[in-house]
């Protein structure tokens, strides 16, 4: 599954300091333990309520898929409204892509699906402009960034100069591919910590067999999980993410879904 190093050394000692000799040839006994130690080291972040506008930045290196991301995540705010017979939720999207070539087509193709214009900002004073025009009468800011190396900080630092906008209060998620090894990780996380970024976002899982080296880097930094996606398809393709499923997509082992379900599952 990938795991680290120093994950897989932390589960060793879990094991030596849990069994005595002659339980350790008790395998289903021993694998039973340490998928339930892999479930609890997996954080996965609360869902939360906010007061209108709920602001929502997604940021990360090129390439792992983050203005995709924010066209599922503001559709589905309303296909969750229609679901619950709420009222459509009214959405204001914002680009600050400036540096991918038809990244503003994009997003402004998503835009319009949803029946939104899309807002192009370049610096802390358009931000600042849009959303004092939109906050009174707006639930959703979606806000979509540009992609840079995780080793280019001059331009991440640009980018977090752009959203330091006071009264914003912004739900940051660090995008992530399921794929991404485990160095890298470690490097992205480190190097975008300056956005202050909330929790990860999963994408691309359906690329990849193998996410232990996500799961242990996450758990490494500290750092939780909100949502998870598995294809390029509007809306669909993303979901909350759960222990329960993380488990159950592990390689290997035999897992007793009753018994994760009823340690992990949502109560």
């Amino acid at each position: 599954n990938e795991f680290t190093y120093n994950y897989i050394q932390m589960i060793e000692e879990k094991i030596k300091a849990t069994f005595p000799l002659d339980q350790l040839d008790d395998f289903n006994l021993v694998q039973r333990y340490v998928v339930d130690w892999i479930g609890e080291s997996i954080s996965i972040a609360p869902e939360k309520v906010f007061r209108p506008p709920h602001v929502i930045i997604i940021v990360g290196p090129t390439g792992v898929g983050k203005t995709t991301t924010i066209a599922k995540l503001a559709s589905n705010t309303i296909l969750d409204a229609r679901a619950n017979g709420q009222p459509k939720p009214e959405l204001c999207i914002i680009t600050i892509d400036t540096m991918r070539v038809g990244a503003l087509e994009q997003i402004s193709r998503f835009g319009e699906i949803l029946g939104k214009n899309v807002m192009k900002a370049e610096s802390s004073t358009d931000v600042l402009k849009i959303y004092d025009q939109y906050k009174d009468h707006t639930d959703f800011i979606f806000i979509d960034t540009s992609g840079y190396s995780p080793n280019d900080s001059s331009h991440i630092a640009e980018m977090k100069n752009i959203l330091d906008v006071d009264g914003l209060n912004a739900d940051v998620y660090l995008s992530i591919t399921g794929s991404t090894k485990a160095s890298d990780l470690n490097v992205i996380l480190r190097n975008y910590e300056p956005m202050a970024y909330e929790s990860v976002i999963i994408t691309k899982a359906d690329e990849t067999k193998q996410i232990g080296n996500v799961i242990s880097v996450l758990y490494e930094k500290h750092k939780s999980i909100s949502y998870i996606t598995d294809g390029q398809q509007v809306p669909h393709n993303i979901r909350r993410a759960t222990v329960v499923d993380i488990l159950k997509s592990l390689n290997g082992f035999d897992i007793d879904r009753i018994h994760i379900e009823d340690k992990f599952g949502e109560k």
